[in-house]
């Protein structure tokens, strides 16, 4: 699977990066912005720590892609806000994406977002990212 964030293009410190993780724990961390790193690092994780962050997302990948960047709802400009994109194969070996942006989908999606967010502390890619 594929989780790119993209910072806002108004943040100035807002960190821009992807990961891709297999689901045997490998992954490669590629750092664009104000990240610690910049480039692409190979990590490993544990089959614990694979299994932890696919259950946390698992309700919120349909079989279908699903864009929750801009809603009607919104009230905020959401070019403002940094965007989450989960990508995945489906059982028949297709790619389906999640998109969620932080400004209009948080209230909707609590639990999306929470779990999309929560990557860099379920997965070894905190140091990478560094603190914010």
């Amino acid at each position: 699977m594929t989780v790119p964030r993209q910072g806002a293009p108004n943040c100035v410190s807002c960190p821009s990066y992807s990961i891709t993780l297999g689901p045997d724990g490998q992954g490669v961390f590629s750092g664009e912005r104000n990240t610690a790193v910049t480039g692409d690092y190979r990590f490993q994780a544990t089959a614990q720590q694979v299994a932890t962050f696919s259950h946390r997302i698992r309700p919120s990948r349909a079989g279908a892609s699903t864009d929750l960047t801009f809603s009607q709802l919104c009230s905020t400009d959401a070019r403002k806000y940094d965007t989450v994109s989960v990508t995945w194969m489906t059982a028949d070996e297709r790619p389906a994406t999640l998109r969620f942006n932080r400004a209009c989908s948080i209230r909707l999606h609590r639990k999306t977002a929470d779990a999309l967010l929560s990557a860099p502390s379920l997965l070894p890619i905190a140091d990478l990212i560094g603190h914010r």
